[in-house]
């Protein structure tokens, strides 16, 4: 059978009551490819109706003629057609095909109908409608005649359902076939009771709408009443309602939100701060700007704001100009700063500055001075200039320039660079007399050497020739390089390796790596491991008093615990020490590269005894006149000058050495933004941990008077170390544990998450570390090893591995303990014995040279965590499990966690989960990062192996074995 174009839409026509007039319906009836067909009927008396829809299938065919002829002779329905052809002269169209579709247009009205429900003779009418149309379809097309296609729509009332009615129907459909008569939904017949009462329950539901309208309408009235005569909040009450709510905003970000204002006048402070967040990104500015809609500076009101401040070679006049204006909300005492200048390697090209209207360069080198305030945090470039070295004449111009506006000049602060030291010269300052005069009031001026700097060039001769005390001992890296052999992978001293020996080039300006090496925990390891050794206890006494030396002089915070407190907490302990570190450093010796012993001072050495001297006099003189009864010699270092190079370099990304116009250009972002110091380079060498704001950011800022300045300014310390250790005096013993340093605990898991690198392997690795040793040992080692039984040394090393193993182990535990402290206080035992006002209660000096005590006893200063015994039990038993599953590497390494978690729930049921799923995450971390160290040190190994191997024929093949047998 050929399809059949059979269309059906649903009916709407709905109940009409009978004294209504008639309503015209408009309804369109889709076709396929977009067609309509329009259908205007009647709906009068209409109650319910069934809609069928007929349209002729195959080749029943109507012509125009015909259809005109037969549909218009009806008295009761009159059509009207519009229709166009579907083929040409000659063609017969026997498919409802695509074309065919596109081409049918019909449109249907119906101009007349009165219909009278339950005549008959409409009944009649309805039936000769449908026997005429159903017996005129059956017309042949003359020859030459277009053939048409047409659909009936038919509307049959359910009054008119009676036999005869649907007998015709029947009839219709097969005439025209099944598959094309199709009929809408059947409405339930309502008679006109039923009618009347939904028309009613919708009127009263009308009723009731209406009268909550009226309410609602009613309330809002009487609602905007009561607004109009309510009086409007002021500006002001509203601007301090929305900073309640709002702190973080400004008044003018306020007015801009709230619509008072389209235009502001910002602030110097608002200023700044767009000049900061514009700093780390200017694309993350822009789009705070319009994308997020923030109230902010846009880039053109900084780029003009800018444009006021010039920074140029030369003096930088602007930054005297924001001092002077800040001067006045600070004291005298809070006015006496700390002057320092250094070098920056610049890149040497030609540029143009387009604000100077100059070309500059080719320059290397770039000066800058900076000041720093010593009892009030701020600080601020005032000199900038290229390949020019600090002169006298200079110095005394920022001096006399600062004092014009109120700034005394206390202290100077520098490297042990070559013009530097020339500049001690000419002002005749040396480590007895470490100060110079003021230019004007004849005060005395301190001269610091940076202690940082001081501390790396003191690790560099350790590590190079090695160091003669007084009394003939010889300090050198030998023994250090023990403990590192007998360094396993749970160790304390997991911060410690090869790489701390063997810095070279750049690597040696990392402070940290020097910090490190010289630090307590180093000290005490020596201790621990060389009990009888009495170079030993005298190298570990160096050690230590060269790491509370640094902590002296490096002090952050005005509450730290031992030795890292400010200088005058504790002056007499404190004196003791720099007075011990004074006589050691000044009777000192130290050992070149070849060996060879210098009689005269060193320069790190007389910048360490001018340091300790300058240190004790400004302390003194700040006392005397100001009354402060401590200082936080931070402030006398240069890590705030390092930091700005860093801040410099990180600014044009990779480039660490940008040319001068960016220097210029970088430094005006920097001293305009708030506080960037956090934007620090990732590569920074000292990291500040106390950092200022710069007073071009800050000098708009009132700051209040009433407080009283009592030791080094404790209002204005930073937030989070203060806040840190002000707690000590009033918290529990828990608290304070987890406020002190403990070093396990960001550290640890920290120094663990390296990724692998890959290194060129070597087997023969043993005797590349062996050939290594014999390398770098020189002949004092030598006899050293004469001395020695080989078994006793390896017996001895044995030892050291368990013992470093099992401190390692006890590390981990407490640590583990601590991490559950307030969940489980009984994982702990917390020692706070040697938390004191006074250093001189440490108890680890009592207890130097106690072998049976525990590691964390001798290194806690009290806030390091002491796990229980049932912990201690714990940890050596996933230990033991860890190790037979993974062995020296990983046996597994997909799910590497969960499968060891599951084999320590089975192994060790009497563990909680919490503590294995620590363990097991920690675990991993460390042996990934004891994989890391180990590549890491054999590709250093390897590079040193290639360096010129004379001192290899100094050494007798006796030797030669007897150190392979202590290394293997």
């Amino acid at each position: 059978m050929e399809d059949t174009l059979c269309y059906k839409y649903p009916s709407i026509m709905n109940p009409i009551e009978n004294d209504k007039k008639d309503t015209i319906h408009n309804l369109r009836v889709p076709f396929e490819h977009g067609w309509t067909r329009e259908l205007v009927y009647s709906s009068n008396n209409m109650k319910n109706a069934e809609v069928y829809y007929v349209c002729p299938a195959g080749n029943r065919m109507r012509t125009k003629r015909e259809v005109f002829q037969n549909l218009g002779n009806l008295n009761i329905w009159n059509f009207s057609f519009a229709k166009r052809p579907l083929g040409c002269n000659g063609e017969i169209i026997r498919t409802a095909s695509a074309r065919g579709c596109r081409d049918l247009e019909t449109a249907f009205k119906m101009q007349k109908a009165s219909v009278d429900v339950g005549n008959s003779s409409a009944q009649q009418s309805i039936c000769s409608l449908i026997t005429e149309a159903t017996d005129n379809s059956m017309n042949i097309r003359s020859p030459g005649e277009k053939w048409w296609r047409f659909m009936f729509v038919l509307y049959v009332s359910n009054c008119f359902h009676d036999l005869r009615i649907n007998e015709e129907i029947d009839f219709l459909c097969c005439f025209f076939c099944k598959e094309c008569l199709y009929s809408s939904e059947n409405y339930t017949h309502m008679d006109e009771d039923q009618l009347r009462q939904e028309i009613a329950k919708k009127d009263d539901l009308i009723k009731n709408l209406r009268i909550c309208l009226l309410r609602n309408e009613s309330e809002m009235k009487a609602l905007q009443t009561q607004i109009k005569t309510k009086p409007n909040l002021s500006h002001e009450e509203t601007l301090k309602t929305i900073e309640l709510l709002f702190p973080m905003l400004s008044k003018n970000q306020i007015n801009i939100m709230t619509n008072q204002k389209k235009r502001v006048n910002w602030t110097c402070e608002e200023i700044s701060t767009g000049f900061a967040l514009s700093f780390f990104s200017r694309r993350g500015y822009c789009y705070l700007i319009h994308k997020l809609h923030y109230p902010l500076p846009s880039i053109r009101t900084l780029q003009l704001w800018s444009q006021k401040m010039t920074i140029g070679p030369g003096i930088i006049e602007d930054s005297f100009v924001v001092m002077a204006a800040m001067r006045s909300s600070l004291t005298e005492g809070e006015s006496q700063v700390i002057l320092a200048f250094d070098e920056m390697k610049c890149k040497e090209r030609y540029e143009v500055n387009k604000t100077l209207d100059c070309v500059m360069g080719p320059h290397s080198q770039m000066q800058v001075a900076m000041v720093r305030g010593l009892f009030y945090k701020f600080k601020q470039p005032i000199f900038v200039d290229f390949d020019m070295k600090m002169s006298v004449e200079l110095l005394n111009s920022l001096i006399k320039r600062l004092y014009a506006i109120k700034f005394n000049v206390v202290g100077i602060v520098n490297d042990n660079g070559g013009g530097n030291v020339g500049l001690w010269t000419k002002c005749n300052v040396n480590y007895e007399r470490p100060y110079i005069s003021h230019p004007i009031t004849k005060d005395k001026i301190f001269m610091f050497s940076d202690a940082p700097h001081l501390l790396k060039l003191l690790r560099n001769w350790f590590i190079d020739g090695g160091l003669l005390l007084s009394d003939g001992t010889e300090l050198n890296q030998y023994r250090i390089r023990q403990l590192l052999e007998s360094n396993t992978e749970i160790s304390p001293l997991y911060k410690l390796s090869l790489h701390h020996l063997e810095v070279k080039g750049a690597e040696r300006q990392c402070v940290r790596l020097a910090s490190e090496l010289f630090s307590h925990t180093v000290a005490e390891s020596v201790r621990r491991n060389f009990p009888k050794d009495a170079v030993a206890h005298k190298l570990a006494d160096f050690i230590e008093l060269v790491n509370n030396w640094f902590d002296i002089m490096n002090s952050y915070t005005p509450n730290g615990i031992a030795y890292k407190a400010p200088y005058g907490k504790d002056l007499e302990e404190q004196n003791r020490v720099l007075d011990e570190m004074y006589w050691t450093i000044k009777t000192m010796k130290c050992f070149n590269k070849k060996g060879e012993l210098q009689e005269s001072l060193q320069i790190s050495q007389k910048g360490i005894l001018m340091s300790i001297t300058s240190i004790k006099g400004l302390r003194k003189e700040m006392e005397e006149k100001f009354k402060f009864r401590f200082i936080l010699t931070h402030r006398t270092n240069q890590d705030f000058e390092e930091n700005f190079f860093s801040q410099i370099r990180g600014r044009n990304g990779p480039i660490d050495h940008p040319s001068p116009v960016e220097c210029l250009y970088t430094i005006k972002a920097i001293i305009l933004g708030k506080n960037p110091g956090i934007g620090r380079h990732l590569h920074s060498n000292t990291i500040e941990q106390d950092p200022e704001e710069y007073v071009s950011a800050t000098f708009m800022r009132h700051l209040s008077r009433d407080e009283n300045i009592d030791g080094i300014c404790e209002r204005n310390g930073d937030q989070h170390e203060i806040g840190n250790i002000e707690l000590l005096e009033n918290d529990s013993d828990d608290d304070i544990r987890e406020k002190i340093a403990n070093d396990m605990t960001e550290d640890f898991l920290a120094d663990y998450t390296n990724d692998i690198k890959v290194l060129p392997n070597d087997s023969n690795g043993l005797e590349t570390c062996i050939r290594l040793e014999i390398e770098i040992i020189d002949e004092a080692q030598t006899e050293f090893l004469d001395d020695l039984d080989p078994e006793m040394a390896i017996d001895e090393t044995a030892a050291r591995k368990a013992r470093s193993t099992e401190d390692g182990l006890e590390y981990l535990a407490g640590w583990i303990a601590w991490k559950f402290k307030k969940k489980h206080p009984e994982f702990s035992k917390t020692r706070r014995e040697t938390l004191s006002s006074h250093i001189t209660d440490h108890t680890y000096a009592k207890r130097i040279g106690i072998e049976s005590s525990s590691w964390i006893d001798r290194v806690s200063y009290g806030g390091l965590t002491k796990p229980s015994n049932e912990v201690m039990q714990w940890v050596r038993r996933m230990e033991n499990v860890f190790i037979e599953i993974h062995g020296d590497e990983f046996n597994n390494r997909m799910n590497i966690r969960k499968l060891l978690i599951s084999e320590l729930e089975a192994e060790c049921k009497e563990v909680p989960s919490l503590v294995i799923n620590l363990y097991a995450r920690s675990r991993i971390y460390m042996r990934c990062k004891f994989l890391n160290k180990q590549r890491e040190e054999k590709a250093l190994l390897l590079r040193v192996l290639k360096r010129p191997r004379d001192s290899l024929s100094d050494i007798s093949r006796a030797k030669i074995k007897k150190m392979q047998k202590i290394v293997t």
